[in-house]
């Protein structure tokens, strides 16, 4: 362990991505390295609208593919339709600035595609929605109990992070009780009233 913590600092010059454990003991050891957004490329600052921001892509970039494809899979969005507007409203749109600049033209539907796939945007966009708006997000249980620590890990990370220590984990645990409360809810109103089934179909971010 002892090795493992004195090469940390300088590891921190290296690119590479990382997996969580490791990002961890960055997050306790530098915040700083997050908040200041030092291994983000230019481009992927200008895709920032809120300085205040720059930790959540940060730390999100730090991560391995598989491990945000992970993560992301622990959470669904409470809010039917919700996630689907604010990535068309929000991030598609910011995506076709930057390419639209970059081309010099707007770019095709197969261009951004092309794009956000190999920036690998899909998944910084599902981990970004958890960290921007945890008010409408829950676990997705199967996944959750598949991938705990990677969850757990990455929500620590963040209140860490967050200037005001902002309770993720409390938060979404919370909303994850009231989902399955009102799902609840919902199939026994539905089986008193001889319907099948119930409505509520959480989206997954």
């Amino acid at each position: 362990m002892a090795d493992y913590s004195s090469s940390h600092a300088n590891s921190l010059v290296d690119r590479t991505k990382k997996d969580l454990d490791w990002i961890m003991l960055t997050v306790l050891e530098h915040p700083e390295y997050f908040w200041e957004g030092r291994n983000l490329t230019e481009d992927a600052k200008s895709f920032i609208a809120d300085p205040d921001d720059v930790w959540q892509i940060a730390l999100i970039d730090e991560m391995q593919h598989g491990e945000q494809e992970k993560v992301g899979d622990c959470f669904i969005s409470i809010m039917l339709g919700h996630y689907s507007r604010f990535q068309l409203d929000v991030w598609l749109k910011k995506e076709t600035e930057l390419l639209t600049a970059r081309l010099g033209r707007e770019p095709t539907f197969d261009e951004l595609y092309e794009d956000a796939r190999k920036n690998e945007n899909f998944e910084r966009f599902r981990l970004c929605y958890v960290l921007h708006l945890p008010q409408k997000v829950a676990f997705q249980f199967e996944a959750y109990n598949m991938y705990r620590t990677f969850g757990d890990t990455f929500l620590a990370c963040a209140e860490i992070l967050h200037p005001y220590n902002y309770p993720y984990f409390e938060k979404i645990w919370c909303n994850s009780l009231l989902s399955c409360m009102g799902d609840q809810v919902l199939r026994s109103e539905r089986k008193r009233a001889g319907e099948p089934g119930s409505s509520f179909r959480p989206v997954s971010p």
